[in-house]
């Protein structure tokens, strides 16, 4: 179901033009420099009403901050894609997670406990801190393949809207 695509241009032939309305000639395929003098070509563009992203108002669209445009292009793509849009989201957010918060948290936790035993370090919580950071690890290969398998050719953005 395509919610958006490019502008689509045909040719058409006036046969005659009365005074109200015109009398088209059928669709074809046309030859823009012809020697034919029966009518008057005519190039015609169809449009679509709805306006790109997600059929934005025209008062958000004017809003100078930018930020409902941005917002109304996120909801096309998520709602274009589908689930598939919210693995990838998901795999590409956890990756700061994980390295940011669980490793060096992790690592100063085992550390701290680790090397003065008398800190409560006992080798329960040093395993499971071990088992943490190894399931984060998990987490962190499985975002990577969510988001190289479900981003889509062009990254999750169709060609026609770069």
């Amino acid at each position: 179901k395509v919610k958006w695509s490019t502008t689509c241009f045909f040719a058409v032939t006036l046969q005659c033009v009365p005074t109200n309305n015109a009398l088209l000639g059928g669709p074809g395929i046309a030859v823009w420099a012809t020697e034919d003098d029966t009518g008057v070509e005519a190039r015609v563009a169809i449009l679509q009403d709805n306006t790109f992203p997600g059929n934005i108002p025209q008062h958000r669209m004017d809003s100078p901050s930018g930020l409902w445009l941005m917002y109304y292009y996120i909801k096309e793509l998520a709602q274009e894609r589908g689930k598939r849009y919210w693995k990838t989201m998901l795999g590409k957010m956890y990756d700061p997670l994980h390295n940011v918060l669980v490793t060096v948290y992790v690592r100063k936790l085992l550390l701290d406990w680790a090397i003065p035993p008398s800190n409560g370090g006992t080798r329960d919580r040093i395993l499971m801190l071990a088992c943490i950071q190894l399931f984060s690890l998990f987490l962190l290969r499985w975002g990577d393949y969510a988001q190289a398998q479900f981003r889509g050719r062009t990254s999750g953005v169709r060609m026609v809207h770069r």
